[in-house]
Parts: structure tokens; sequence; C-alpha cells
């Protein structure tokens, strides 16, 4: 019990460490079956006649007694290839056939990777004006590709221009602000959205 108190642990942890004739290593934990196991063998079929919305495929999926959601299918899509295993590679190289979808995974992959460059050379005087101006041009490249899942996800950056140039090349960051934001947010739900501005005040003030 001393032990148990002291060291912040249930009775039963501090057993199990005590009788052990040498250390106790903590077990793997083995992958457990995945809810699009069984449905692998459908959606390669389906890729490979050239279905790749996963809205749709779900529908299909349905019919066959899956029970998750159309975001399950898309995570599929996203994933690093190192994250992949066999089978999964395996049902991303056919969605790699389709010559859009192949444009699109590779202009993602060359985003991701500019914008790592970006941050890392940020804050390089000589590297700013380069990192900008590399940014500008990816987004015009993909405004104008004609795909249009790229020209949506290039829009975004387009129309906050300044804040992305200003997130590149300056020192400053709202972190600071948005995690008061999101402290202030939890005291209100913790009191079920009924505290007055002077409570709400007072635990804020009385926290710093």
């Amino acid at each position: 019990m001393a032990i148990s108190r002291t060291m912040g642990r249930a009775r039963g942890t501090v057993r199990k460490f005590a009788q052990a004739e040498s250390f106790p290593e903590r077990a793997v934990r083995q992958p457990g079956p995945r809810i699009l196991d069984p449905y692998l063998s459908h959606l390669n079929a389906r890729l490979a006649a050239g279905s790749e919305n996963a809205t749709a495929l779900r529908r299909e999926l349905q019919d066959l007694g899956f029970a998750g959601f159309p975001k399950q299918l898309a995570w599929l899509l996203v994933l690093p290839a190192t994250a992949l295993d066999a089978t999964e590679a395996a049902v991303l190289a056919w969605v790699r056939q389709d010559p859009e979808a192949a444009t699109v995974a590779d202009r993602a992959e060359r985003c991701c990777t500019r914008v790592r460059q970006c941050c890392r050379e940020r804050q390089i005087r000589n590297s700013e004006q380069v990192s900008t101006k590399a940014v500008t041009a990816w987004i015009a490249k993909a405004r104008s590709s004609g795909i249009p899942a790229v020209e949506t996800c290039a829009a975004s950056p387009e129309q906050d221009g300044a804040a992305v140039r200003a997130a590149l090349t300056r020192p400053w960051s709202s972190g600071q602000a948005e995690g008061q934001i999101t402290r202030l947010k939890f005291l209100k739900r913790s009191m079920y959205g009924r505290a007055s501005f002077d409570l709400l005040r007072r635990r804020v003030l009385l926290a710093a």
C-alpha cells in the first residue's frame, strides 16, 4: 500500500512488479483486423476499373456489409508510402494508374515538401523571397492545372496570400493567442456555458 501511494500506481501493478522474477517487458501489441480488410479485394477490383470516389465506393461497400465512413477510404490515399502495408500499397498503386489521380498525389507531395523546406528556411534571410516565390509559383501552376481537386486545394492559400507569406517570412506566431482562446473555451464548457463574463474573467485572472 505504501509503495502504491508513493508511486501513484495501482496495487495490482505494484504487486505484478514485486512478484515478477525478472523485469516485465512491455507487451508488443499486434495490430488487429481492420474494418476494411474484408473488402480489399472488392476495392482492388473497383480501383482497377477506374472508380476512386470514396463516397461512391462506400455506398457499394455498404451493400456488402461495410459500416465505416468515406474518410476511412480516403485516408488510405493520403498516408505516406512508408506507412502502408503491402495490401494498402497495392491499392494505392492501382489508384496511381489513373493519370489524374497520380497528378493530384504528386502535386500534393511536392506541396508538402515545399512547405517543410519553407519552414526550415524561413529564418534564413536570403531564402525568404525564394520561399514565397516558390509557393506563389506552385499556387499558380495548381490553379491552372485543369484538375478540379488541385485547383480547389490551391484556392484557399491564394485567397489568404498575405497570411501565407507572413507565415513563411515572419518570426511571429499566433500560437499563444490560439492557446489562450482554447483555454477560455475549455473553462466555459466546464461550466456548461452558464458562466457570466465576470466569473469567466475571475477564473482566467486567478489562474494566471
